[in-house]
């Protein structure tokens, strides 16, 4: 780059014309006129070869020109125009009608996903609908009511926009479920070493290309959304990250809640390498989708693996007090009974094969590989189970197994649910 040659002449002029904007003030008689006198001498610079053949500069000269004429307009409003504007803005009137254009807006979202930055606007705007409630309690100075109705109707607002903006995660884990099932078949889990022989084995570039065109789409969802800025709805502040965090724990909930209910069913004569085949098949299933958030956790800008460990171990302590509530051995609190903020409602299904969840139907079928009809005895030297002519029924193994599967919480659901069963048996004999 050659070296600049300092121009005092246009230093001092830029000097005096920066004096001279800072001292502008917003009188609408006077102000848009020199206004344009500063954009007419702005404008006659370029094109002297100084300023158009330095690209700072001329960036410099075009945004100031820009920025003017912003000032400009905003000098040029008057009260009347104030007026106009809020009369225009005014949504009160459209109240019952909000919901009807929630498909609309969803259809709009999925087309371009840019599209949530433009509803920032539409919301501020819905603030508008307290005018009408609270006019009358603004002139009779209740300032309790005020501070009730204002409550009221700015959580109807919040959950309007959660319903609009809800698109946006279920979009996510829907571009999520098909990389999962990119991931599961194809894709290997790359080593620490990869020999230049077996290099193409773990290339897969369709699969990896159709990863990457989901997860840039997931990206554009999320940019989307976060590309909102905070705004005031009412007197609650709308924070659309909190939604995004929101709407992704509940979507993954729903997720692995069906996915444990509907891959936890046992038969009555379960072998042990039935038991294990379907806890293998879970896990494959469970790794998958925890690895598939840890993918796309980056684009979305969350802790996927923290909202992960702390969603599943909701789950398990949820359905574990499901079955201890159902057995009357210990009454607790279910999760979805509570009224705390930000709370995700766990799924509930029907009752299978007799259990109120799937930790009772996997509680029943380990009792079942190890019930003491089948002539089994139990080693505590060796911590597993064997039948009367010797051969292995379960151990530390399938222990293990259930322990990746579920974790260390899950165990200890596992646990607790195997003593409710201890302690209901006590009762039933105490009282024979």
């Amino acid at each position: 780059l050659g070296k600049a040659i300092k121009n005092d002449d246009y230093a001092t002029y830029f000097r005096e014309m920066v004096s001279s904007i800072q001292k502008l003030t917003c009188k609408p008689s006077k102000t848009p006129t020199t206004i344009q006198g500063f954009t007419n001498s702005l404008n006659s610079l370029s094109s002297y070869p100084i300023v158009n053949s330095n690209m700072q500069i001329k960036f410099y000269v075009t945004e100031t020109i820009n920025c003017l004429k912003g000032m400009a307009k905003v000098a040029t409003l008057r009260k009347d125009s104030l007026n106009r504007l809020a009369l225009i803005g005014d949504f009160s009137y459209a109240w019952n009608l909000l919901d009807e254009y929630i498909s609309l807006m969803h259809e709009n979202i999925r087309h371009d996903t840019k599209a949530v930055h433009f509803f920032r606007s539409c919301f501020i705007k819905l603030a508008s609908i307290l005018n009408q409630p609270l006019r009358r309690i603004i002139e009779i100075g209740n300032e309790d009511m005020m501070m009730n109705v204002s409550q009221y109707y700015s959580n109807q607002l919040v959950q309007f926009v959660g319903k609009v903006l809800a698109i946006i995660p279920t979009s996510i884990f829907a571009l999520h479920g098909e990389m999962i099932k990119i991931m599961s078949p194809t894709l290997k889990a790359e080593e620490a070493k990869i020999t230049k022989e077996d290099l193409l084995s773990y290339a897969h570039f369709d699969e990896r290309f159709k990863l990457a065109k989901h997860a840039h789409r997931i990206s554009l969802f999320a940019e989307g959304m976060l590309s909102m800025d905070k705004c005031l709805m009412g007197v609650i502040e709308v924070d659309p990250k909190e939604f995004l965090v929101n709407g992704i724990k509940n979507e993954m909930v729903k997720v692995v809640a069906e996915t444990l209910h509907r891959s936890l069913i046992f038969k009555k004569d379960i072998t042990t390498d039935g038991f294990e085949a379907i806890i293998k098949q879970l896990s494959v299933k469970l790794d998958n989708m925890r690895s598939a958030m840890e993918y796309v956790q980056d684009l979305v800008g969350i802790d996927a693996l923290s909202i992960w460990r702390e969603q599943m171990s909701r789950i398990i302590q949820f359905n574990v007090n499901r079955e201890a509530n159902a057995k009357e051995i210990q009454k607790t609190r279910l999760a979805n009974e509570g009224k705390e903020k930000n709370l995700i409602e766990i799924p509930t299904y029907e009752t299978l094969d007799g259990c109120l969840t799937f930790l009772g139907r996997l509680v029943v079928g380990l009792l079942n590989i190890t019930s003491p009809a089948k002539n089994l005895f139990y080693i505590n030297t060796c911590n597993s189970w064997y039948d009367q002519t010797g051969g292995f029924v379960l151990g530390p193994k399938t222990v293990g197994s259930l322990i990746k599967t579920f974790g260390v919480v899950g165990v200890n659901g596992l646990d607790r649910l195997l003593s409710f069963n201890i302690g209901k048996d006590i009762q039933s004999f105490a009282k024979f």
